[in-house]
């Protein structure tokens, strides 16, 4: 049996026909599965390109592979590495702590189907508008203790800074004892940069087909959005 070209072990076994009639195998240990005869695509940067900025611009995987006919596994294979290549990065506040201004809220999503929701908590810098930190998981107090765990401020610029929060009680815990405001209109940046993902993610629309299936895909598509967002600021 042929090995397999993901993983290269020779544990594999005959999986049925394509559409196009080819034979097909499967991998027993990664589950891969492929096309014993097919060689390998090389993609330019000028083709995955255009092809990334479609996916984050709203377009389907499957719209992307009718359109520009590269089949969307790969597409979800440059997204996962991409989104590895990402996480390297730190994110760093050049804003002095005295005029540090950081709004915090939290999106709702889902993965698979509506009965698993999952909430994106948002940390934005008002005066550059740059993402300073993100966390994807419930709406309880633990995620908002994570969500202070990832911004990228010391304790020093903590208590100078100010938060902007609604009066949702998850923040009362980890916000105490820093400045914190809950007037009305002080999240509206953030709150926009919410709208703005939901126009650019085809994946975060409240009813829609492009949802995602796994919270892996979800975070590498969040983490390559970010990224470019922040790189526009």
């Amino acid at each position: 049996m042929p090995e397999c070209p993901a993983c290269g072990s020779a544990q594999t076994v005959k999986n049925g026909k394509a559409k196009n009639g080819t034979q097909t195998s499967l991998c027993k240990v990664c589950g891969r599965r492929f096309h014993p005869d097919a060689k390998p695509v090389a993609h330019s940067e000028a083709t995955r390109t255009p092809i990334l900025d479609a996916v984050h611009d709203r377009m389907s995987l499957r719209g992307v592979q009718r359109v520009f006919g590269v089949h969307r596994n790969t597409v979800i294979r440059w997204n996962k590495k991409g989104a590895a290549e990402v996480r390297q990065t730190v994110s760093v506040c050049l804003t002095p702590p005295e005029e540090l201004v950081v709004e915090l809220d939290e999106l709702w999503t889902f993965v698979g189907q509506k009965k698993q929701p999952r909430w994106l908590w948002l940390a934005l810098e008002r005066r550059t508008r740059r993402v300073l930190a993100w966390v994807l998981c419930d709406r309880s107090e633990e995620t908002a203790f994570t969500l202070w765990d990832c911004l990228p401020l010391s304790p020093e610029q903590c208590l100078k800074a100010t938060f902007c929060t609604d009066l949702w009680r998850a923040y009362d815990e980890p916000l105490l004892g820093v400045k914190r405001l809950t007037r009305r209109g002080e999240t509206n940046h953030v709150e926009r940069l919410n709208c703005t993902l939901r126009q650019r993610l085809g994946r975060l629309d409240r009813k829609s087909l492009s949802f995602s299936k796994s919270d892996e895909l979800l975070e590498a598509s969040l983490t390559l959005a970010f990224h470019r967002y922040n790189l526009s600021r």
